[in-house]
């Protein structure tokens, strides 16, 4: 089986998407299945096409987060099975501008229609697919959670050290962190781990504000880093903290909980479902009052944050992991 894979960033890029696809790829490829990785974008679509009738790939799959490449590349690639993998629809975020959030809810829905099958990574995202319309079959195949090492346990009481792992984009809420994380004990401390390239802007802002809120010394930003140092950094960390206002599952929090770690997280749907068996590790949070109020409680009680360490270091046995999802998205690829 010959497999073509559209993506929109190199494979190398810690995004929870980016890191699924990667992932996912170089598991099939040890399994014997031969994966061309394709970059595509507007400006290089027709060439992509033409790539793609030379290589004449059995199998097609398209990242959604290049929706609008895709549109194009699904139209004249009926050649083969159109496979569309789907973290989240661009139209779904919230911080979207209005135009944009149109522009892409026209072209995402397009891609929908063009897809021959389509994998989502939560039954969150399944749901509202089906919303929007969807019609081809829908596989949901979860992301697992023990990619990183596990190393071990060096956090203290000296600093409750607090962090938070994706991206620095609006959606992510990251000002909306800072704002909570001010009120928290004057001991805690915040590692922001994520890329810094993504939203220049919204970057600019969130420095803005830690400098303006007097927490320099408290709050700092590290940009992306490895799988090794990223390990390190949990298992110095007591809680990880993820307010994001979307995540089609949420990698960052199931994999602080695989090296026990527990998690203050945002009850957003996606959120919930892949944190549901994970019991008394993890505190919802509705709104950045509620944030404040459980940053304060973690890093102010240490009885309190001893039970939650406690049950997320059982927590990681009842979560996915990678080499069952590479084994469902070959079996459907290959169905």
């Amino acid at each position: 089986m010959k497999v073509a894979w559209i993506v929109d960033a190199p494979l190398d890029r810690k995004t929870g998407g980016t890191i699924y696809d990667a992932i996912i790829v170089e598991g099939m490829r040890a399994r014997g299945v031969e994966i061309e990785v394709h970059f595509v974008s507007l400006g290089n679509a027709q060439r992509l096409i033409r790539d793609l009738v030379r290589a004449r790939p059995d199998v097609i799959v398209g990242d959604e987060l290049c929706f609008a490449a895709l549109d194009i590349v699904f139209e004249h690639a009926s050649f083969a099975r159109r496979v569309l993998l789907v973290h989240h629809l661009t139209c779904w975020e919230l911080e979207l501008a209005a135009g944009p959030r149109a522009r892409a809810r026209r072209l995402e829905a397009r891609v929908l229609r063009k897809a021959d099958r389509i994998v989502a990574t939560s039954t969150t995202t399944r749901k509202r697919l089906i919303a929007e319309g969807a019609q081809a079959r829908i596989d949901v195949i979860r992301p697992g959670a023990d990619r990183l090492p596990r190393h071990v346990r060096r956090a203290t009481n000296d600093v409750i050290e607090l962090i938070f792992v994706g991206a620095i984009v609006p959606r992510k809420r990251v000002i909306e962190l800072v704002h909570a994380f001010a009120s928290a004990s004057s001991s805690a401390h915040l590692t922001i781990v994520g890329s810094r390239e993504r939203d220049e802007r919204y970057v600019a802002r969130v420095d803005d504000l830690v400098r303006g809120l007097g927490l320099s010394r408290r709050v700092t930003c590290v940009g992306e880093i490895d799988e090794t140092k990223l390990a390190d950094r949990l298992a110095q960390a007591h809680a990880l903290v993820l307010p994001s206002s979307l995540e089609g599952y949420g990698i960052a929090a199931t994999e602080a909980l695989h090296a026990g770690v527990p998690v203050l997280a945002a009850r957003t749907d996606g959120l919930v479902e892949a944190l549901a068996s994970t019991g008394d590790a993890v505190i919802f949070v509705a709104n950045q009052l509620e944030l404040a109020r459980s940053i304060a409680e973690v890093t102010q009680d240490q009885p309190r944050r001893a039970r939650l360490i406690e049950a997320a270091s059982r927590a990681g046995a009842a979560l996915p992991s990678w080499s069952a999802s590479i084994e469902e998205f070959q079996r459907v690829l290959m169905d």
